[in-house]
């Protein structure tokens, strides 16, 4: 069950951040989403918000209208969270890889975790997931990111999930394949996503483009009571050829 829980998201605002805050928001949960990109996202939240008067049970949306940079702004994030919804009980951090290899500083996360951690301990639980391009699956990612993800951030997210004081406490990492948003990164002149899945294939035959709800639908497991026994683990969704 996802109703009635509180969920702050972090990461840039595209097709997967979109599906994760209207999927949240549709099972009950209120989402405050940290994004510094304010007139597109504030439209999006917008448009959730409004269909409230139709569906009275789901959930509210907000936007956290901060860039997270140290301990002073991740704190200011996690305050306003607080302010807005009164607890936080999940944190899903889809801060995702570029192609030049943006993924390999995930001190933002921790940052917001060591802020977020007296939260989950006064309730005595919470559940934090990771979404992460999947190295595996994916050929468009940048150098260093494979080996960084399976030697720095895999074991990093293991070692957060046995040693954290919460009995209640879950952490899993998704690790996704070939996504819309990478690959309009790739193609930003693509005509259309097949078009440029047309291209891609020239090189990589086999590949095949994940679908957000894919995603989101593991996303939205691994933060339910359903998951309560599951910590610790990295889920693969990818597509094979």
């Amino acid at each position: 069950r996802l109703q009635d829980k509180s969920v702050l998201i972090y990461g840039d605002f595209n097709g997967l951040a979109q599906a994760l805050i209207r999927d949240f928001t549709a099972q009950g949960s209120d989402v405050g989403f940290i994004n510094s990109e304010k007139p597109q996202t504030a439209r999006f939240l917008e448009n959730v918000n409004d269909t409230r008067e139709v569906h009275a049970s789901y959930g509210r949306a907000a936007q956290i209208d901060i860039n997270v940079k140290d301990k002073k702004s991740a704190a200011e994030s996690v305050s306003r969270m607080a302010e807005l919804f009164g607890r936080i009980d999940i944190f899903v951090d889809i801060k995702m890889s570029s192609l030049n290899g943006g993924s390999n500083d995930f001190s933002t996360s921790q940052l917001l975790l060591e802020q977020i951690a007296p939260y989950f301990q006064s309730k005595k639980r919470g559940r934090v997931v990771f979404v992460r391009e999947d190295e595996s699956a994916n050929p468009l990612l940048a150098d260093g990111v494979t080996a960084h993800l399976s030697e720095n951030f895999y074991p990093w997210t293991r070692a957060l999930s046995n040693n954290w004081p919460a009995p209640g406490f879950g952490v899993n990492s998704v690790a996704v394949g070939l996504t819309e948003d990478l690959l309009l990164k790739k193609f930003p002149q693509g005509r259309s996503i097949r078009s440029s899945l047309e291209n891609l294939r020239k090189e990589h035959p086999t590949i095949n483009m994940v679908d957000s709800s894919e995603v989101t639908s593991v996303v939205l497991f691994l933060s339910s009571t359903a998951a309560s026994g599951v910590s610790g683990q990295t889920v693969r969704v990818a597509r094979a050829g």
